[in-house]
């Protein structure tokens, strides 16, 4: 394995796994709740705390 990768290899994209959100001033996310108190984005898709799109059971998914 090459430390640093190259970037022209690059699998992994946050954007792969991060909802839809507006940011603040600093460039932090601002995370939206439903009328149940759950963490969504601006399409509706359930997030976690730190806004990264999950599956019923919680888990991390792609939002391909």
């Amino acid at each position: 394995m090459q430390v640093p990768p190259e970037a022209n290899k690059r699998t992994f994209n946050e954007n792969d796994i991060l909802g839809e959100f507006d940011r603040d001033e600093k460039g932090n996310i601002i995370l939206l709740q439903d009328k149940n108190g759950n963490y969504v984005d601006k399409l509706g898709r359930k997030v976690n705390e730190r806004g990264y799109l999950i599956n019923p059971q919680g888990d991390i998914i792609e939002n391909q």
